[in-house]
């Protein structure tokens, strides 16, 4: 991707916290892809200890070019 002068950023992170998680703990993480725009995608985490929520988190990403412009979310990233 860098080769090709396309980087992803965040511009939003957000995370609630319902439940601590221990060290020995198994845990689970739920990805998805909310939306995609022509320049943004979202995700939704959701973190969890067999079926227990422990956490519920979002991410905003951007793709910009080599000079931190805002470009178009390429193809292939596109679900």
């Amino acid at each position: 991707m860098e080769e090709q002068g396309v980087f992803v950023v965040a511009v939003k992170v957000d995370c609630q916290y319902h439940r601590p998680a221990r060290y020995d703990d198994l845990l689970k993480l739920h990805t998805r892809v909310l939306r995609t725009t022509s320049v943004r995608i979202e995700h939704e985490y959701k973190l969890y200890r067999e079926e227990e929520l422990l956490a519920l988190g979002h991410t905003t990403l951007v793709v910009v070019d080599r000079d931190g412009h805002v470009c178009p979310v390429p193809e292939w990233l596109k679900i």
